[in-house]
C-alpha cells in the first residue's frame, strides 16, 4: 500500500524499486534471511526519499533505527564484518543527531542512547551485538518520541 502510493505521487527512486524488487522476490522465494535484509533496506531508502521534505524526526534517528534490525539480523547470520560497520554506522548518526535531541529537551534520552553507543562501540562478538539490538530499538521509540 505505501509502495503504490510512493510510486503514484511519483516519490520513488531506482534503488528503492530495486530494493522492492528484491524484497518481492526475497517473500515469494521464503527466503527469510534475505527478506529480512531487503525489508530493512526499504526502511532506508524511505528515510533517504523523505529526507528532503524535512520530517519532524531527524532522518538520523530513523537510521538508528535500520541499524539496530541491522544488529539482529547480522549477529544471527554470525557476520563480524557487517556488524563492525554497523557499529560504526550507529556512532555517526547518533554523533550527527545528539545536539538535536538535547536541544528538543531530551537529555534523558540522549544519555540513555549514548550509553548504549558506548556499548556497541565495544561490542566484540556477534552474542555481543544481539544483547544490545532489542535495547537499541527500544531507546531509538524514545528518541522519536521526543520530537512528537
Amino acid at each position: 500500500m505505501a509502495a503504490k502510493t510512493m510510486t503514484d505521487e511519483k516519490i520513488g527512486s531506482a534503488d528503492f524499486e530495486a530494493t522492492l524488487g528484491k524484497l518481492e522476490k526475497t517473500v515469494a522465494g521464503k527466503e527469510k534471511t534475505a527478506s529480512l535484509i531487503e525489508a530493512n533496506q526499504i526502511t532506508l531508502e524511505v528515510a533517504n526519499l523523505t529526507a528532503k521534505y524535512n520530517p519532524p524526526v531527524p532522518i538520523e534517528v530513523v537510521k538508528l533505527d535500520f541499524y539496530g534490525r541491522e544488529l539482529e539480523i547480522w549477529a544471527a547470520e554470525k557476520n563480524d564484518a557487517k556488524l563492525q560497520e554497523t557499529a560504526k554506522l550507529i556512532r555517526q548518526n547518533w554523533d550527527a543527531v545528539k545536539a538535536k535531541i538535547e536541544a528538543k529537551g531530551g537529555k534523558k534520552e540522549a544519555l540513555a542512547f549514548e550509553n548504549l553507543v558506548v556499548k556497541t562501540d565495544a561490542a566484540k562478538t556477534p552474542a555481543d551485538y544481539a544483547k544490545l539490538a532489542t535495547p537499541i530499538l527500544d531507546e531509538v521509540d524514545n528518541l522519536e518520541k521526543v520530537f512528537e
